[in-house]
């Protein structure tokens, strides 16, 4: 799955992306493509992922990384040096 999941991304969707986008989008478009590339690679890759999750025993514990995320988000960031006591 991981080489699938390689080549298409090294290959086969920067070269459609390539071509694909400035044609339908004009010449200027053609920066977007490796970024395109990128997001395709990852909606397959997330495709694979909840597809394959019994064979290869994904554990996907959403609600543990979105605690990790809230509390990361919300987080105090000012630096101690600007604390006024």
């Amino acid at each position: 799955v991981s080489a699938i999941i390689s080549f298409a991304r090294t290959l086969l969707f920067q070269i459609v992306c390539i071509f694909a986008l400035p044609a339908m989008f004009g010449k200027e478009a053609i920066w977007l493509s490796v970024g395109t590339a990128e997001l395709i690679s990852l909606v397959v890759t997330l495709f694979f992922i909840i597809t394959q999750n019994k064979k290869y025993r994904v554990k996907l514990k959403t609600a543990e990384i979105r605690q990790k995320v809230k509390k990361f988000l919300t987080a105090d960031k000012t630096p101690e040096y600007d604390k006024i006591e």
